[in-house]
């Protein structure tokens, strides 16, 4: 019998996705207070932010959003 406790390793990172909670708030809260311009601005800094600075996803993904 495997003791499941024992060999399972948990942590607030462990979401499926590998980005904590934390991380993501300050990521949109930067997105937030950079985006002026209305929504070309906000989309050209999301962009330069998730894709090319914290590579969270990629181009093409990024563009079929």
């Amino acid at each position: 019998m495997i003791d499941i406790a024992a060999n399972e390793t948990k942590t607030k990172v462990d979401a499926g996705h590998g980005i904590s909670f934390g991380d993501a708030f300050r990521v949109w809260l930067r997105v937030a207070t950079l985006s002026f311009g209305g929504p070309a601005g906000q989309i050209a800094v999301m962009h330069r932010i998730l894709v090319e600075e914290k590579n969270w996803i990629s181009e093409s993904r990024f563009c079929t959003l």
